[in-house]
């Protein structure tokens, strides 16, 4: 066995090995899904890991220990809502709907929360802000 023979046998088995990766980046689906667990995923990342905390304290008049176990929910509601809608989507049989639907109501939670103002200290009473 020469040198190139050698090399050329462990670049075929770099590529053997590489093989399943090609299979997963050239398909279409791979990238969407991607795209839209990354579009999802983010913005409640970005939240509850940078601004949750001072967003409970500032707005909502929150302790810091509470506020920042407000911001601890966000990723608590992964762990039980992921395999919920998993199976969810399983006994369904389609994807699209329940996507839709989580993403509908991610937006939703999102611009109560912003826009959704205490009216004081005391009051627990909310009023709608522009």
């Amino acid at each position: 066995m020469t040198i190139r023979e050698g090399n050329q046998k462990t670049t075929q088995k770099l590529w053997f090995g590489l093989a399943p990766y090609k299979i997963v980046f050239t398909n279409p689906q791979s990238w969407l899904c991607g795209i839209i667990s990354g579009l999802l995923f983010t913005p409640t990342t970005i939240f509850a890991m940078i601004w949750g905390g001072a967003v409970f304290q500032e707005d909502k008049s929150l302790s810091f220990h509470f506020a920042n176990i407000a911001s601890a929910l966000i990723p608590m509601g992964w762990v039980f809502g992921c395999p919920l809608l998993g199976y969810l989507t399983d006994r369904i049989g389609k994807r699209k709907p329940v996507l839709i639907g989580g993403a509908i109501v991610m937006i939703l939670a999102i611009l109560l929360l912003f826009f959704l103002k205490e009216t004081g200290k005391g009051n627990s009473k909310p009023v709608i802000s522009a």
